[in-house]
């Protein structure tokens, strides 16, 4: 069943009472991000940056929990010396709601997101040493039993697909989307998620979208909504594959090691650790799939345009996951001598 919910925007007023002036520039709109909805706007008090949550997300009985807590990593991180956008807090809050609507305030970051502009084996050398040092972060403070990642749970597709409204979306999903395909991919995750037992705090979602780099070349990372426990080996690998991986989904061979290189100047490798995490290296892209799934077959979105923009990211993340499975298998001969070094 669809809960018919939407934003409720109102950023001059919640300026108004958050005490950070009236606006004098904007609210305009900054695309790009796939879960909330986002601006810019100047006020009297300075350049911001808002992200309007999704009502969608909010309600969900642990969302509230879970950004609290992903605030609190942000900080920790900050205060530990990694460059982070960290949401600021009025109130003893990071989260404000106004009339119903959730929102978060960022000091506005004046930067650039990767492009192929970028040299890609140099950027990947510097993500993957950043990487390095936030595993190395004391993120003791944060613990939370509560935020303990939950046995990952197969998804089951039909059901997904029985449960949708849009029935010309679905219709497209069911010619389009081999999910035997998908569930041989989960059962592999499934098998080795169940045998990681070492669990860090993190950011877990640290691709090329969620790092700004500054003119002075230096990389902040940004949306940490999705911190949380994570297994440091399967973050390191899942992350190397992300700053290596082309517009064609091909892996850049040079830039995967020099990935590898960097952290592992920081950081050890777990190479039994290594060897069985490339199997459930796709877990968090079944999540996306998922996600965008339910949002594609009006299960979590009332708008049918959200709709076919969840479609293609299935589509287009599917696509990722054929694309990778042959160049994984050279990178996983082409690591294992890496380590060994």
């Amino acid at each position: 069943m669809t809960v018919e919910i939407g934003y409720h925007i109102k950023i001059e007023n919640l300026f108004e009472a958050l005490n950070l002036g009236k606006v004098t520039q904007g609210p305009k709109i900054v695309h790009g991000g796939l879960l909330h909805k986002s601006y810019e706007l100047i006020s009297e008090t300075g350049h911001y940056f808002v992200k309007a949550l999704n009502p969608h997300i909010m309600i969900r009985p642990n969302a509230m929990n879970h950004y609290i807590f992903s605030d609190k990593v942000s900080k920790i991180a900050s205060e530990s010396g990694i460059a982070a956008s960290v949401p600021l807090t009025f109130n003893n809050q990071t989260i404000h709601c106004y009339e119903g609507q959730y929102y978060q305030v960022f000091p506005w970051i004046d930067g650039l997101t990767f492009s192929p502009n970028f040299q890609r084996q140099a950027v990947s050398h510097k993500i993957g040493r950043l990487l390095g040092q936030l595993h190395k972060v004391d993120f003791s403070l944060a613990e939370d039993p509560n935020m303990r990642e939950e046995a990952y749970v197969k998804v089951d597709w039909q059901k997904i697909l029985k449960m949708g409204i849009h029935d010309e979306v679905k219709e497209k999903l069911q010619k389009s989307v081999d999910f035997n395909f998908l569930d041989a991919i989960q059962a592999r995750t499934l098998r080795v998620h169940k045998g990681l037992k070492k669990m860090i705090i993190s950011h877990r979602d640290l691709d090329p979208k969620n790092v700004m780099w500054t003119d002075g070349d230096q990389a902040i990372i940004i949306d940490w909504e999705a911190s949380g426990y994570v297994n440091p080996t399967f973050e390191l690998l899942e992350v190397a594959l992300y700053w290596s991986e082309n517009k064609d989904a091909s892996i850049d061979s040079k830039a995967f090691i020099s990935f590898i290189e960097a952290y592992k100047s920081v950081c050890e490798i777990d190479s039994k650790e290594m060897e069985d995490v490339w199997d459930a290296i796709h877990m968090n892209k079944l999540g996306w799939i998922e996600y965008n799934l339910k949002k594609a077959l009006g299960i979590e979105s009332n708008s049918y345009e959200e709709s076919i923009l969840a479609y293609d990211q299935v589509i287009e993340t599917l696509k990722s996951i054929n694309s990778s499975e042959e160049s994984l298998k050279l990178l996983k001969k082409m690591l294992k001598d890496t380590i060994s070094l």
